[in-house]
Formats: structure tokens, C-alpha cells, sequence
């Protein structure tokens, strides 16, 4: 096969095609609609050549000499390798069927130990399986020390767990110290957002709550607690804004900057600043 010679003949290609091929088998495995995705599926026989294509040339990758790729393409290689075992198992958690998760996530740590995906399934189906958010907690805390550091997604989930752990147990300070290191590794995803909020409110601190409930709508989180963070807190009172335009004072942005930092009405905040200001 031409692209196989491709690869095998020029290394520094090899990781590029082998995405190319993942994402060309994704797209015709999801997409709907499609007339070329639709015979492609159709067309078992093709599939089957591109899987087995895209194993041989991971198995290029990972047996490659020592510094041919770098540390994330060698991560991304290993983990798409245990990645079918991971999804498998999170359908067997749904099912509750839990030995036969067990048997996936070991699977797949037993090929890639520092994945963190498999690492957030494993800690998540020990915290089922004991029915103790202590136990999930202590698995977690032990999966965070050794996960890659190149996956962000699944350092973001153990995190996460980490927080819903302790925020069960009403300890809601730690909880709140997990979330934020969930929301930095992960800023996009508005579920670690609106957990956040979420905890802040439980610590009765309204203006960090309402801070990321904002943000968190702003990412698409349609969370009823991030609607309820936002409707108790639509309307600010003088001590709040009165910070508000303090801290504008310190911090050296114009109006408009500001506003846009804080997800602030920058109408609001002239009204405010006119009375609170004259």
C-alpha cells in the first residue's frame, strides 16, 4: 500500500498520516447525511484495511528508535491504542455491570498505565463498585500522580471526580480546590466551570459563584443550578458593585476591558459607577 511505503520511508510522516487515517475513519463511522461516508460504511472490507493499517503503522511509532517522536506523539499513540477498551468500559459502568469494567481497565492500563482516561474510568468504577466517594477520592488522588501529563482531558475528569468526591462529603474548601485545578487544566468544558460555581455558592461566596456561572452559560451549560446562581444574582447589591469598581481602579484596563473580563453589562456598570461615584 502506497501510503504504508510513505510512512515507512519517511518517519517524520508517519504520526500525521496515521491521525489523518483516525480521523478519516471517525468521520465515516459519525457523520450522517453523507453519501461518501454512508458507502464507506457500507464497505466493511475497506474499513477493516484502514484499522489494521493504522495499527501496523502505530506499532512503526512506538517501536521507532528513541527520540524519532516526540513525548505527546508517542502519548497519543499509546493512549488511541487503549482508547476502544475505555469507551467499551464506561458502557459497561452505565449497565452497572461492573466486573466486566474492571476487566477493560485493567486491559488497558496493563498496555498504558499513565493514561488518564483509563486512570479517571478506573478511579470512577472503584468509587461504584466500594460505594464510598472516600474510596474514589483516594483512587483518584493516587491516578493524578502518575496520569500523562499531555492528557489533558483526563487529568481535567480525575480532578473533577476529586471535587464531586468531596463536595459530597461537605467538604467543600478541598472540593473547591479540585474543581479550580479541573477548570484550569480543562478551561473549555462548562461542566468543571459550572461545578465551581456551584461549590462557591455552597461557600456563600455569591460573587464567585455568579462570576462563574456566567462563564460557564457563556461555554453552553444549560446546569438548573447555574440558572438558579444566575437568577439570585442578576441583580447586585451597592457593597458588590462598590468592589466591582473598586477593583476596575486597580486594575488598570479601561471600562470596556474590564466589563468584558468580569462577563459584566457594561450598561450596569455605568449606572453603578455614576451613583455610587457622584
Amino acid at each position: 500500500m502506497q501510503i504504508e511505503k510513505l510512512a515507512v520511508e519517511n518517519p517524520k510522516y508517519t504520526y500525521v498520516i496515521v491521525r489523518c487515517l483516525e480521523t478519516a475513519k471517525k468521520w465515516a463511522l459519525t457523520v450522517i447525511n453523507d453519501k461518501l461516508a454512508a458507502k464507506l460504511k457500507e464497505n466493511s472490507s475497506a474499513l477493516n484495511s484502514i484499522s489494521e493499517l493504522i495499527l501496523r503503522l502505530r506499532k512503526a511509532i512506538l517501536s521507532a528508535p528513541d527520540g524519532t517522536y516526540s513525548e505527546n506523539e508517542i502519548h497519543q499513540v499509546r493512549s488511541q491504542n487503549v482508547m476502544d477498551r475505555v469507551v467499551k468500559g464506561w458502557e459497561h459502568i452505565k449497565k452497572k455491570e461492573y466486573s466486566q469494567a474492571e476487566e477493560l481497565v485493567r486491559s488497558a492500563l496493563a498496555d498504558y498505565p499513565e493514561d488518564a482516561e483509563a486512570l479517571f474510568l478506573d478511579a470512577r468504577l472503584y468509587w461504584l463498585s466500594s460505594n464510598s466517594p472516600e474510596a474514589g477520592i483516594e483512587r483518584a488522588r493516587e491516578n493524578l500522580k502518575i496520569a500523562s501529563r499531555f492528557d489533558h482531558d483526563g487529568v481535567a475528569s480525575l480532578y473533577n471526580l476529586l471535587g464531586c468526591g468531596l463536595d459530597e462529603l461537605s467538604r467543600y474548601d478541598e472540593s473547591r480546590a479540585a474543581f479550580e485545578q479541573a477548570v484550569k487544566t480543562n478551561p473549555q468544558d462548562p461542566m468543571y466551570v459550572a461545578n465551581l460555581a456551584e461549590i462557591w455558592w455552597k461557600l456563600e461566596r455569591k460573587d464567585n459563584a455568579a462570576k462563574y456561572a456566567h462563564k460557564a452559560k457563556s461555554l453552553g451549560s444549560k446546569a438548573e443550578f447555574v440558572e438558579m446562581i444566575l437568577k439570585e444574582t442578576e441583580k447586585p447589591s451597592e457593597a458588590h458593585w462598590k468592589n466591582l469598581i473598586k477593583e476596575w481602579k486597580e486594575s488598570g484596563l479601561n471600562q470596556d476591558e474590564f466589563c468584558a473580563s468580569r462577563n459584566l453589562s457594561p450598561k450596569a456598570f455605568n449606572r453603578w459607577k455614576g451613583k455610587l461615584m457622584a
